[in-house]
């Protein structure tokens, strides 16, 4: 069994998907506005598999998390 808690979930099947995909929508809007693409090749300029990839990688990952953060607890999705 898989366990989810977005948005309340603790199954799938417990919360429809037409009341997900907004908030999908939403944090994709926030994303491309806060890294000007969702495109990966835009948002990775470097070489695969090299030293200057892996860096920007880690920075954009650790990015990701902090704006998913911010906005998780503004719509009161942690738990």
């Amino acid at each position: 069994m898989v366990i989810s808690t977005l948005a309340g979930r603790n199954h799938p099947s417990e919360k429809p998907l037409a009341e997900i995909y907004p908030l999908t929508l939403e944090f994709h809007e926030r994303f491309k506005e806060a890294f000007g693409s969702c495109a990966c090749g835009d948002l990775m300029p470097y070489e695969f598999n090299t030293r200057d990839h892996l860096k920007n990688c880690l920075k954009l990952v650790n990015k990701v998390a902090q704006l998913l953060a911010v906005y998780l607890e503004e719509k009161g999705l942690l738990k």
